[in-house]
């Protein structure tokens, strides 16, 4: 059976991890949850802050992901039949 991962407060209560980045206010703390991760911030105005560039570092890793997939797809060059050759 798969298990959610959820961030568990001290009075028991639960808040999914799961879907994207948001920001969420909790017992008077700001938080960046999403992504099975959750990252404290300062304000509401620093999570902002830190949801754009979380989300920029997916984008980024999301494009390096399918540059080394496309990579898999292309034949091998010539220059490796030579190192590996006679």
């Amino acid at each position: 059976m798969p298990t959610r991962p959820f961030f568990v407060l001290p009075n028991g209560d639960c808040i999914p991890l799961d879907g994207d980045w948001r920001v969420a206010e909790i017992r008077g703390d700001w938080y960046v949850l999403g992504h099975h991760s959750v990252v404290p911030c300062g304000s509401q105005r620093a999570a902002l802050s830190m949801v754009d560039e979380l989300e920029n570092q997916t984008d980024a890793d999301r494009l390096a992901s399918e540059a080394i997939e496309n990579l898999e797809l292309l034949p091998p060059s010539r220059d490796s039949e030579r190192i590996d050759g006679p």
